[in-house]
């Protein structure tokens, strides 16, 4: 129910404000391109301190300039500090013309209310940086014809020259992350000139005006069931207060109902693919590709009525434009700040439970449009954060002039404590691969080869499988992939979520399809860097996966890395990696399997799926054997599996606090560094050239027992376990438990074998994870072949060999125990977590010790049955040894996969 207040105020600016300055505002007819170019260069003239005029950096396909109105006393000047940029578009369809005028009108009225004094305006102006584009597509209102109310077709105007919808012609979600070369890629030059203007301006808040109803739309318009209903943004519920700002000020939207036809739409508003479903609309671009926040507003029953109409129409939509201005300053705003109080650009800030990051500007700024209540904030940038800092934002009065602004509230980055870095997306990697050679790879990149090339193309530049649900989860429009294909496709996979295997991914390929899976599942995946890149400066990108995993992670949830293509020519693990990404992340998002429901509930999930991606790029197709070794060392024609730290007559190489990276190839330091830093439990290391699970040791440690090097079993104090860790994988794999009859004359018993008494490897990264962390690795070598062709063929037979035993790896992180380690002060007893102090797990009669997390946890693999473990501390003030009563457990291996049993200890000091 609209207030009387705000229906007098309606009346009376259509009587009062119609006579008096309906001729002022020249609301008598349309301006053509001529005549609307000619306006802006009056008030610029007549208002040059408030008023400046500048161009799109493209024109429109007939030549056209894209004319932008900027107003405020620093319009063509630098913008002050945190003021907010908003925009207001209109006439994307050249036939819908009643928002171009409205922001003529508009224009006119803010500069001479502002040099009248009117306090609103003044606030308005001095406190926004607002940019109008009256017409996104003059060529296409050059076309149009007066007085007609519908028209979808070229000669109605409705699209450019070339005949294309601007409003179908913007990066939709699934390109989200991807180079700009190839979201530009394709569009016309109106959409490319809106798209730069976009992405290189901190817009904050924006509106597009369309006719052909009477509603205030808000995002998202497309929807991945591709089915009318409700989809919804993150933020929608402030987009809902912003289309309920517009309808409710507005002289009859609010009413939903009897304007147009048979529309209705409750208070005014609607979702829009609740309405009706739109593919690479402007609206959903701001948001995806930006911090901008677009709402739709279709204006006018009529798309091109007569002039008459056009008092009427200011009239009601004055007060709407101007309300809605104001919601600029809503939510928080602030600077995001160094240690050293610099300001930091390209940082994110996060609202606690909205999974939408704002990014700051080259100034450090950002703002953060949020509905009245109370709120945590933090930042994050490359290993950087802030702390949670809370925030309160105060209600903003929709009818009042408000002297207020948002909330400020400026946060300071320190050294993240967190030990994974901030997700990274396409844009933030400072890398440009080279191109690649692979046709297929590149007919990916646009539609209509995707269209042609649908079976190698579809499941991975989509970021889903061929699966049970693929009629569901697919846009057939926007894929221009015919339903009967998705369906033939189904059915030849038998139903089952089996990622489709068309070619091998090359490094630039393989990047593309991380990034476009942790875009695809933000509250499951996200992408960072090592902190090192390869001799020829290929980042080496991590997969981070599991619940909520841009949050920290919770205490006691284990940590499981899988790392393959170390030797860059032994490629089936870095396909078998990114194929088993995509199929976790589908199957947890169709809500049907229990068993990666709990692997990504309950485990914190790493994949290096390239290790050695200079290797790869040089690396043979159909290279089976060691007789052609190209792309197997890196870029330095170093094997990096011989490259870690050694033992050498049971000592260290080096002294592991000191020099342990020197002399090492940045690659080895990178992953050297990823391990020493982040409590990892369980690992895989994949490999090519046979089929077996192999177990450390791969080298002998005492060599003067073994002058000769001869091949001989080399135990770790976890021999046992590491025995049954291998065997879970063997038989888990179709072919591999045989072990013998697979590749040449190798015989392995069971599948598994020693490392050492297969042949030593010296400076291997199997037995560094074992010696230098508490990382437990097996290698597994999965494939006769190094690099199998035809790829469709091989992968998918390996896909079938080795999934079962994946995802029983990723199982095996949960086979033993965990718990914490706490203090009790026996003077006061009081008893808190140990943390950020030196403390060890020990498991009686074996001398692998096992080290506590600096929150004080700890996780202990262990075979079934009975063990008797403790945890114990040396003080660093009185080198005294603390230690914790012994404890028996029992371990048991159950088929069904469940969480570690929790055991935790107490260590009784005195202050």
């Amino acid at each position: 129910m609209v207030s009387l207040r705000v229906k007098i105020l309606t009346l009376l600016g259509f009587i009062g404000y119609c006579s008096i300055r309906v001729n002022a505002l020249e609301l008598s007819n349309f301006h053509d391109h001529e005549s609307l170019s000619n306006k802006l260069q009056e008030l610029h003239s007549q208002h040059p301190n408030l008023v400046n005029i500048y161009s799109l950096e493209e024109k429109t396909v007939s030549g056209r300039y894209l004319q932008v109105i900027q107003l405020g006393p620093h319009a063509g000047k630098s913008r002050p500090l945190l003021t907010p940029m908003v925009k207001y578009v209109a006439n994307m369809h050249g036939n819908e013309v009643i928002g171009r005028e409205m922001l003529l009108a508009l224009a006119e009225y803010l500069v001479s209310e502002y040099s009248q004094g009117n306090p609103r305006i003044t606030h308005l102006l001095d406190t926004i940086d607002l940019h109008l584009l009256p017409t996104a597509n003059p060529d296409g209102f050059a076309r149009s014809v007066k007085g007609v109310c519908r028209g979808y077709s070229h000669d109605s105007g409705r699209t450019n020259d070339n005949g294309v919808d601007l409003n179908r012609n913007f990066p939709d979600w699934d390109l989200v992350g991807a180079p700009e070369e190839v979201i530009f890629d394709g569009r016309e030059p109106e959409t490319r000139a809106i798209m730069r203007w976009i992405l290189d301006n901190p817009f904050v808040l924006s509106i597009n005006f369309h006719d052909g109803a009477v509603v205030a739309n808000y995002p998202y318009d497309d929807s991945r069931s591709q089915s009318n209903g409700p989809s919804l943004t993150p933020d929608n519920e402030f987009f809902k207060h912003l289309a309920l700002v517009y309808a409710r000020n507005h002289g009859f939207m609010y009413k939903g109902s009897g304007l147009c036809e048979s529309d209705s739409f409750p208070n005014g508003i609607t979702n829009g693919a609740d309405w009706y479903i739109v593919k690479g609309g402007l609206q959903d671009f701001n948001y995806l590709f930006s911090n901008c926040f677009e709402i739709t507003l279709e204006l006018s029953c009529c798309k091109y009525p007569h002039e008459e109409n056009l008092a009427r129409e200011w009239s009601a939509n004055r007060e709407s434009l101007l309300a809605y201005l104001e919601q600029a300053h809503s939510g928080i705003k602030g600077v995001i700040l160094d240690k050293e109080e610099n300001p930091v650009s390209g940082a994110k800030v996060h609202v606690k439970g909205i999974d939408k990051p704002v990014v700051t500007t080259s100034d450090g700024e950002y703002w953060r449009l949020l509905t009245p209540g109370n709120y945590e904030v933090k930042a994050q940038y490359e290993g950087f954060e802030s702390d949670w800092a809370p925030a309160q934002v105060s209600s903003l009065n929709e009818r009042a002039f408000q002297k207020q602004s948002a909330t400020r509230l400026d946060l300071v980055l320190e050294r993240s404590t967190t030990r994974v870095k901030s997700s990274v997306e396409a844009s933030e990697v400072n890398f440009q691969p080279q191109e690649t050679s692979d046709p297929v790879t590149k007919s990916c990149s646009n539609l209509l080869a995707l269209y042609k090339n649908a079976c190698y193309c579809l499941p991975y530049l989509c970021g889903i499988s061929v699966s049970r649900a693929a009629p569901a989860m697919i846009d057939i429009k926007s894929y221009l992939v015919p339903a009967l294909v998705i369906n033939l496709l189904f059915s030849i996979n038998g139903g089952e979520c089996s990622p489709w295997f068309g070619h091998y991914h090359g490094f630039e390929g393989l990047y593309n399809q991380m990034v476009r899976l942790s875009q695809n599942f933000p509250d499951l995946a996200e992408l960072y860097e090592l902190s090192e890149r390869t001799v020829e400066g290929r980042p080496l990108m991590v997969l981070h996966m599991g619940q909520n995993v841009k949050s920290q992670r919770p205490i006691l949830r284990p940590m499981v890395k899988f790392v393959a293509n170390i030797h860059g020519n032994e490629v089936v693990g870095r396909e078998l990696l990114l194929a088993l990404a995509q199929y976790l992340l589908n199957e947890y998002s169709l809500g049907q399997n229990d068993r990666i429901r709990f692997i990504l509930d309950q485990t914190d999930m790493h994949f290096l799926i390239s290790a050695n991606p200079d290797g790869f790029e040089q690396a043979v197709p159909g290279t089976c054997s060691d007789t052609i070794n190209k792309g197997r060392n890196n870029a330095n024609d170093q094997d990096l599996n011989r490259d870690f730290p050694q033992v050498q007559n049971g000592q260290f190489e080096v002294n592991p606090k000191e020099r342990i990276f020197d002399n090492r190839q940045p690659e080895t330091r990178a992953i050297m560094e990823w391990i020493l830093t982040n409590p990892f439990v369980f690992s895989l290391s994949f490999h090519d050239g046979a089929v077996v699970a192999n177990y450390p040791f791969d080298m002998h440690l005492d060599a003067k027992s073994n002058p000769s090097r001869e091949n001989r079993i080399s135990k770790t104090p976890d021999h046992e376990l590491f025995q049954k860790l291998a065997l879970r994988y063997s038989k888990n794999h179709q072919t591999m438990h045989q072990g013998t009859g697979l590749c040449r004359n190798d015989t392995f018993p069971n599948g598994i074998t020693n490392g050492a008494d297969w042949y030593e490897v010296r400076g291997g990264m199997q037995d560094f994870n074992y010696l230098f962390s508490n990382c437990l690795e097996l290698t597994i070598e999965l494939s006769c072949c190094k690099y199998p062709m035809p790829a469709q063929s091989e992968l998918t037979q390996e896909w079938n060999r080795n999934i079962n035993s994946l995802l029983s790896s990723l199982e095996a992180v949960h086979l033993g125990v965990k718990g914490r380690v706490f203090c009790r002060n026996i003077q006061y007893g009081t008893v808190t977590p140990l943390v950020n102090a030196l403390a060890w797990i020990q498991v009686f009669q074996n001398d692998k010790l096992v080290s506590v997390t600096t929150r004080g946890e700890y996780w202990r693999l262990l075979p079934p049955g009975f063990h008797w473990i403790r945890a114990f501390q040396q003080r660093a003030d009185s080198f005294q040894i603390v230690t914790s009563p012994w404890i028996m457990i029992k371990i048991d291996w159950n088929e069904t996969p469940k969480p570690s049993q929790i055991v935790n200890f107490i260590l009784e000091v005195y202050p």
